[in-house]
């Protein structure tokens, strides 16, 4: 039979661990909410990785070129004493094309008469741009490539291709002009391009939302352990 002191002492200890326990739950799942965040980070990594190391993988369409997108990938983790304070922020800041990359759409000149899609001879064997189209012109213009100019022409689309020609001036160790390279830099298209994504009926190809979506049963797990370990630390007498 339990007596009144003894009952006394459990309420005061049961009341003690319903006052902690809102605390010590905010703390863990501001834990396991970083833990989130962190896994997620790690994922997106593994992402472009992947789509960097192995061109034949069909499980990604990600090539890690200029670094601009996979940077602009970032997570921050809020915690606090209150459950209200804890929160998880996922993001992708500073380059516009994100959103492109995630849900797809159109793509349309604005400004410009014509889309400049870049061909071999204007990127990096990473697929990194070596300058744009306007920058080209300036080039091709000024004293300091005096044998490159810039030409035009159409495939047999009809699609206007520009060609960056090197040589044919000037005198070779012949006697004769410099000899003729034609290197492809740009596809002109007025357009409209369309970017895979769901908007297009295809897979999202940043994957920015699925990658959060396959962690949820670690995030579970995650969430499982803080509920039982904030309530172990309220009976063993801990304060928030």
């Amino acid at each position: 039979m339990v007596g009144r002191k003894d009952f006394d002492k459990r309420a005061r200890e049961l009341a003690r661990t319903f006052r902690t326990y809102p605390a010590l739950l905010a703390d863990e799942l501001g834990q396991a909410l970083y833990d989130s965040g962190a896994d997620w980070f790690v994922r997106m990594g593994k992402r472009f990785t992947a789509g960097q190391a192995g061109r034949g993988n069909k499980s990604t369409t990600l090539h890690n070129r200029s670094g601009n997108l996979y940077g602009s990938l970032n997570w921050k983790a809020k915690r606090g004493k209150r459950l209200r304070d804890v929160s998880l922020i996922l993001r992708s800041s500073g380059v516009p094309y994100a959103l492109m990359q995630e849900f797809g759409g159109t793509v349309r000149p604005k400004k410009a008469k014509y889309l400049t899609i870049p061909l071999e001879g204007a990127v990096t064997p990473t697929g990194v741009l070596r300058r744009s189209m306007r920058k080209w012109i300036e080039r091709t213009k000024g004293a300091k490539a005096p044998n490159e100019r810039l030409r035009t022409t159409r495939d047999k689309s009809g699609q206007r291709l520009v060609f960056l020609v090197k040589g044919g001036r000037g005198k070779g160790k012949s006697g004769r002009g410099s000899k003729l390279k034609m290197i492809p830099l740009f596809l002109l298209t007025k357009g409209p391009v369309k970017i895979p994504g769901p908007k297009t009926g295809k897979p999202s190809r940043l994957a920015f939302f699925k990658t959060w979506e396959g962690g949820a049963g670690k995030r579970t797990e995650r969430f499982q352990k803080a509920q039982l370990g904030a309530l172990r630390r309220a009976i063993a007498g801990e304060r928030g």
